[in-house]
């Protein structure tokens, strides 16, 4: 982008342990995963995320707010309903919203998660595949949903100025999802 403006935010929770010490999220997002802390974790997150990004958003119409959502809490319950609720509360327009989801959402339930993302989309909210590249990425995936942005992941972006095969697949990957 060539006017260096800022287009939007993204929410990442840090915790600190009893001693003050910043704990890393590759060591307790795993834990509230494997439990229902995540789906809990989830909605405090964006409920936060959306009140308090709110009076910025009214200011300026075409902030993004990105929000990164487990698999857990979107496959839980009716999730596009405690979202729409969400926004009405808020006072959050679903255009600014940008739901991040990982590739782990399709393995559970491909066809459960594509009816979810649907409807979100119908919604005006956009949809971000984040962290393509890592776990089990599978271009199907960029041709079965209805992604607005794919996050290719940094381990595997950084290879790129050094490996022309990973650069050539990054490519095809942006040209795909272009497409």
């Amino acid at each position: 982008i060539s006017d260096h403006s800022l287009r939007g935010f993204e929410t990442l929770v840090r915790m600190r342990d009893a001693e003050g010490n910043q704990v890393s999220p590759g060591r307790f997002i795993p834990v509230a995963e494997a439990s229902t802390l995540m789906i809990q974790l989830d909605q405090w997150i964006m409920r936060n995320a959306l009140t308090c990004m709110q009076p910025v958003v009214a200011q300026h119409p075409d902030i993004t707010l990105s929000v990164n959502v487990s698999a857990r809490n979107l496959l839980h319950g009716d999730f596009s309903t405690y979202v729409q609720n969400l926004l009405h509360s808020t006072g959050f327009p679903a255009r600014n919203l940008e739901l991040e989801v990982t590739e782990s959402l399709f393995i559970s339930s491909l066809e459960h998660a594509s009816k979810i993302l649907n409807r979100l989309r119908d919604m005006g909210i956009r949809i971000a595949l984040d962290d393509f590249g890592t776990g089990y990425s599978s271009l199907s995936y960029l041709r079965s949903f209805p992604f607005d942005k794919i996050k290719i992941d940094r381990s595997f972006v950084s290879e790129a100025a050094s490996d022309s095969q990973t650069l050539a697949i990054i490519q095809a990957v942006l040209a795909l999802g272009k497409h």
